[in-house]
C-alpha cells in the first residue's frame, strides 16, 4: 500500500473540514430559503385572503348604497306624488277669481303660509291663476313650494298639522309682513296678536 505523505494527508484533511464547513452553509441556506419562502407563501396567502375580504365588502357596500338610494329616491317620489296630489284636489275644490294672495285677507299686518318642501327635481306645472292660495319661487336649482294664506298663527298650525297627516313631514309655517317680506316668526305672532305662543 502506497504511502501518503503527511502533506498531502494535511492537505485532504484541510479540504475536508472546508467541504463540510461549505455543506453547513448550504445547509444553513438552504434552511434560511426555505422559511423565507414559507414566509413569502403566508404573506401571499395573508394578501389574497384580505383582497377577496375587500372585494366582499365593496360589493356589499355597493348593495347597501344602492339599496338606500333606490330607497330615499322611492321617498322623493312619494312625497313629490303627495304633494302634486294634494295640489290637484285644492285646484280641484276651489276655483278663485284672483291670483293675488293678499286679496284673500282684508289688509293684514302679517300673512302666514306653509312651505311644503324645498325639492331639486320636483318641476310643478300649475299656473298661479288656477291656484290662488299656491306659491312656487325659484331658488338656485331648487323649487321652493308655498300653499295657503292665514292671517292667524293658529289656523296656520292646523292647516301645517293636515298637511303633515299627508306624509309632508318637513312642512312648516312662513310668515310675511304686509308688503310681502318674509319675516320673523316672533315679530309675526306681535302683530297677528298672537304672542302667547312666543316660548322665552
Amino acid at each position: 500500500m502506497p504511502l501518503i505523505k503527511e502533506e498531502v494527508l494535511n492537505e485532504l484533511y484541510s479540504e475536508l473540514d472546508r467541504l463540510k464547513t461549505d455543506k453547513e452553509k448550504l445547509q444553513t441556506g438552504f434552511v434560511d430559503l426555505k422559511l423565507k419562502s414559507n414566509q413569502q407563501k403566508k404573506a401571499n396567502r395573508r394578501n389574497i385572503i384580505i383582497l377577496i375580504v375587500a372585494i366582499i365588502l365593496l360589493v356589499f357596500l355597493s348593495i347597501y348604497l344602492y339599496l338606500q338610494h333606490s330607497n330615499s329616491q322611492s321617498v322623493i317620489e312619494t312625497k313629490e306624488q303627495k304633494i302634486v296630489t294634494l295640489l290637484n284636489r285644492i285646484n280641484s275644490e276651489s276655483k278663485p277669481k284672483t291670483s293675488n294672495l293678499k286679496s284673500t285677507v282684508i289688509n293684514p299686518d302679517v300673512i302666514y303660509t306653509i312651505q311644503l318642501g324645498v325639492f331639486e327635481k320636483l318641476d310643478l306645472d300649475i299656473s298661479t291663476k288656477e291656484n290662488f292660495s299656491f306659491k312656487e319661487i325659484e331658488n338656485k336649482e331648487k323649487r321652493i313650494y308655498q300653499l295657503g294664506v292665514f292671517s292667524s298663527y293658529t289656523t296656520a298650525t292646523l292647516f301645517k298639522e293636515e298637511i303633515k297627516k299627508i306624509g309632508l313631514e318637513d312642512a312648516f309655517i312662513v310668515p310675511y309682513n304686509k308688503e310681502s317680506d318674509r319675516i320673523d316668526i316672533k315679530k309675526a305672532l306681535v302683530l297677528s296678536n298672537e304672542e302667547f305662543y312666543i316660548k322665552e
